[in-house]
């Protein structure tokens, strides 16, 4: 489910190494035959490997009885804007029980890992998201006890490995109280798991666990469950804006003429279209016209580019004074957020 005013689902290519007709997933056995199928979304699938662990049970010969669905979305940074980005979802339902199926759930993290390291490899400015209900617990929690020969299960540990972040762990260290989803037989637990690229958990704002269902649970024998489901959905806001953050400098003034105070822009991912950027200079302890030029600075953001560089002119003198500070504010259009716009120029003595 998305909202067509914000997202849209990109048109799937021949030549992607994930929609496209040769997946470059990364895993010991060859994919399903649709996996050659050029779409987006996409499902995605392989055999089970013949070594791993079947000692608690399959449901099935391939690594998912329920494979997982592969979708390549643009997402308008705002409502009515044409800057957008790319994010991909893997959405999926891993084998339940998780005391049971442990080798092929293991098998199942391993595959949505490598589905996300293909799109990392092929799309490296994307945010990626793989969830849903993993049916297992996050880290540290396992379903045995130390001494088991199964423990420690680590089922979710290739997820883990591939460097994507699960958001229970921002959870619980917001709402330990509220970090759950799920209830057995009276005891609260997290079987549903949302894991996230570095790029896109640096644009996380809030994740929650919406309790419309694992909060009322059945009361007496026979009783039936309260809600509209078994699992609470789990629900993650992110910054959709690209962030502008400018970092202090200093420079040597020297004893005459002019030279540049340059101030690094960054943003936090690349821009799909061009956007203006300007620096505007202004005094603390430095006097414009005799120490800088009060002249604002103006340039282009291309496409594709994270970085650039504006410059203020500091003026020279031969006079022994004690270092002295101006500041830049520094704005961007686009609907670019101005999350550290402020900076400060350090003009060094060196008389």
């Amino acid at each position: 489910m998305f909202r067509p005013d914000r997202v849209t689902l990109a048109p799937a290519t021949a030549d992607d190494p994930v929609l496209g007709s040769s997946p470059a997933v990364s895993y010991p056995t060859p994919g399903l035959a649709y996996n050659t199928d050029v779409s987006n979304p996409k499902a995605l699938n392989a055999p089970l490997p013949a070594d791993i662990d079947r000692s608690t049970g399959t449901d099935g010969d391939n690594v998912f009885t329920r494979a997982p669905q592969v979708a390549h979305f643009k997402v308008a940074a705002h409502p009515g804007g044409d800057e957008t980005y790319d994010l991909w979802a893997v959405s999926n339902h891993f084998s339940s029980g998780p005391d049971t199926r442990v080798g092929q759930r293991r098998e199942q993290a391993r595959y949505a890992a490598a589905i996300a390291s293909a799109i990392e490899a092929a799309h490296p400015d994307a945010r990626v998201v793989v969830g849903g209900d993993l049916n297992v617990f996050p880290r540290p929690d396992d379903p045995f006890a130390p001494g088991d020969p199964q423990f420690p299960s680590d089922q979710l540990g290739p997820l883990y490995g591939a460097g994507l972040s699960n958001l229970w762990d921002d959870l619980v260290a917001d709402v330990p109280a509220a970090a759950y989803s799920y209830t057995f037989e009276g005891q609260a637990q997290t079987l549903d798991n949302l894991f996230v690229n570095d790029n896109l958990h640096g644009d996380l704002v809030q994740v929650r666990a919406a309790h419309i269902n694992a909060g009322w649970p059945a009361d007496f024998p026979g009783d039936g469950p309260r809600g509209t489901s078994d699992h609470d959905p789990q629900v993650a806001r992110f910054s959709s804006r690209a962030s502008l953050s400018v970092a202090d400098t200093s420079v040597t003034e020297g004893d005459k003429g002019k030279r540049n105070a340059v101030f690094h822009v960054t943003f936090s991912r690349p821009l799909s279209q061009d956007v203006p950027v300007c620096l505007v200079p202004f005094p603390v302890t430095a006097l414009p016209g005799s120490d800088f030029d009060l002249v604002p600075a103006c340039t282009t953001l291309h496409a594709g580019q994270t970085s650039l560089d504006l410059a203020v002119a500091v003026r020279g003198d031969k006079v022994k004074e004690r270092n002295e500070t101006f500041g830049v504010l520094v704005v961007a259009g686009g609907g670019v957020r101005l999350a550290d716009p402020l900076a400060f120029g350090t003009i060094v003595d060196d008389d």
